[in-house]
C-alpha cells in the first residue's frame, strides 16, 4: 500500500506540474532560438560589434559573455546571448518548480491531508523531488537537442564542449531547484513564489556579472562559465566540486527539515 500510494503521489506530481513544463520549455527553446538565429547576421559585422560593446562597462560585458572570438563559431556565439537567456530560464524554471512542489501543501493548508496517508514524510519529500527532476531532464532533452540541431544547422559544433556546457547548465539548474526547495521548507510563509525566484536568480546573476573573484566562492553563477569552458575544455574542478556539494547539502537540509517541522 505505501509503494503504491509513493507511485501515486509521483504520478499526481508529474501531472500537476506538467503545464508547467512544457510552457517553460517552449518559453525557452522560443527566447533561446530566437538568439541563435541572429549568428549570420552578428557573425558578418563581427568586428563592429565587438567594438560597440567594448565601449560599454565590463559588467555588461560580462553579464553577456563578449569576448574578441565571440562570434568566430556557432558555439562561441552560443556561449554569449543566447546561453544568457538560456541559463537565466531554466534556472528561474526550477527555482520556481522547487518553491511550489513544497510550499503548494502549506499554501493550500493540505499538509495534514497528505500526511495521514500511509505513507512517510520521507517518501512524500523524494516521490516530490524525483517528480520534478524528471520534468526538469525532460524539459533539457528537449531544449537542448533542438539548440544543438540548431547550431549545427550553420557549422559543424564540437560535440565534447556542447556536452560540458550542457552539463553546466543542468548543474546550475539542479542547485537553484533544490535550493527553492530548502526555502520553501524553510520560510514558514511565502506571499510569492514567482516574485522570490526572480528575486534570487536574478540577484545572483547580476552580482555575477562583476566579476570579482572575491564573491565568487558565494556566487554559483560563476562556478561554472560557458565562455572558460570553450578556452579551457574543461571546468574549473574545485568550484564543479564545491557546485556538487551545495546540491548535495541544500538537499540533506531541505530533506531533514521537511520531515521534522511542525505543520499547522
Amino acid at each position: 500500500m505505501g509503494l503504491k500510494t509513493k507511485m501515486n503521489i509521483y504520478l499526481y506530481e508529474l501531472k500537476n506540474n506538467r503545464k508547467f513544463a512544457i510552457m517553460w520549455a517552449m518559453i525557452t527553446l522560443v527566447l533561446t532560438l530566437m538568439m541563435i538565429y541572429f549568428y549570420p547576421m552578428i557573425k558578418e559585422q563581427a568586428d563592429a560589434f565587438v567594438d560597440i560593446m567594448s565601449k560599454y562597462p565590463v559588467a555588461i560585458q560580462n553579464a553577456f559573455g563578449i569576448n574578441t572570438n565571440f562570434a568566430t563559431t556557432p558555439l562561441g556565439y552560443y556561449s554569449t546571448f543566447p546561453y544568457v537567456i538560456l541559463i537565466i530560464c531554466v534556472t528561474l524554471e526550477a527555482m520556481l518548480l522547487g518553491l511550489n512542489v513544497i510550499y503548494k501543501e502549506t499554501k493550500d493548508k493540505t499538509s495534514d491531508f497528505l500526511f495521514t496517508k500511509p505513507v512517510t514524510r520521507a517518501q512524500i519529500f523524494l516521490s516530490k523531488i524525483l517528480a520534478s527532476i524528471t520534468l526538469l531532464m525532460l524539459n533539457n532533452i528537449f531544449v537542448l537537442l533542438l539548440i544543438y540541431l540548431s547550431l549545427v544547422s550553420f557549422a559543424s559544433v564540437d560535440l565534447y564542449l556542447f556536452f560540458l556546457i550542457c552539463l553546466a547548465i543542468i548543474m546550475l539548474q539542479m542547485f537553484f531547484f533544490i535550493f527553492g526547495a530548502l526555502l520553501a521548507t524553510i520560510i514558514p510563509k511565502i506571499k510569492s513564489t514567482i516574485s522570490l525566484a526572480m528575486a534570487v536568480v536574478l540577484g545572483f546573476y547580476t552580482i555575477s556579472t562583476f566579476g570579482k573573484e572575491s564573491i565568487r566562492f558565494f556566487n554559483p553563477f560563476q562556478y561554472i562559465k560557458a565562455n572558460d569552458i570553450i578556452t579551457n575544455r574543461n571546468y574549473e574542478m574545485p568550484y564543479f566540486y564545491l557546485l556538487i556539494v551545495l546540491i548535495l547539502l541544500c538537499t540533506i537540509s531541505a530533506y531533514n527539515i521537511y520531515i521534522k517541522k511542525d505543520i499547522k
